[in-house]
């Protein structure tokens, strides 16, 4: 069966074209930041954070000012990259070594975890939707713990796979438990 969505859907329209993509095992989710701060955030306390956020946390462990990074049109990379420059610098070590130092600390600073009751809420919506796929920007595994069993983590030099009744989550900036595949940085090199 075929489900074709109108040139101007409704609501009705693509909730069924959902469905049916659920159904039928077609049904993947593109899955960013905006996810784990809605599943782990809660009014009085941010675990989740946003790229910026991340920054100035692990720039506060690499002993650099993250004002001093700011530029007014820098994107996040930008940003990352001069901190690897700053922190190289600063340090009298090589950039690839700070890029490392930055991936460990991201892979630290991501390590969070859902708490109940909204762990077991937004594994119903998951398992719900079923989809076949996932691929996400985030490094944390909050999609893991959701999918607890049923899920492959697959990082950037993965290949998008999995076996059957396994949900493949593919990170496609990395993950946090391989920290060397983590893709944060505008360049590879001393630039």
């Amino acid at each position: 069966m075929t489900v074709t969505l109108p040139k101007e859907p409704s609501r009705a329209d693509v909730l069924d074209f959902v469905f049916a993509a659920s159904k039928y095992g077609n049904l993947g989710l593109f899955i960013g930041a905006g996810f784990s701060k809605a599943v782990l955030n809660r009014s009085e306390d941010e675990i989740a954070l946003s790229w910026r956020d991340l920054l100035e946390v692990v720039s506060k462990e690499m002993k650099v000012k993250y004002a001093s990074l700011k530029r007014d049109g820098a994107s996040f990379p930008e940003l990352a990259s001069g901190l690897c420059r700053a922190h190289s610098a600063a340090n009298g070590m090589p950039f690839a070594e700070s890029v490392a130092v930055l991936k460990r600390a991201l892979g630290a600073a991501t390590a969070w975890y859902p708490m109940e009751p909204e762990r077991t809420k937004f594994a119903k919506y998951l398992e719900a939707l079923s989809p076949s796929w996932i691929v996400t920007t985030n490094y944390d595994q909050v999609l893991e713990c959701l999918l607890s069993g049923k899920s492959l983590s697959l990082g950037p030099n993965d290949g998008l796979s999995g076996a059957q009744g396994v949900i493949p989550i593919f990170h496609l900036h990395g993950v946090r438990t391989d920290p060397e595949d983590i893709i944060i940085t505008q360049c590879l090199g001393s630039a």
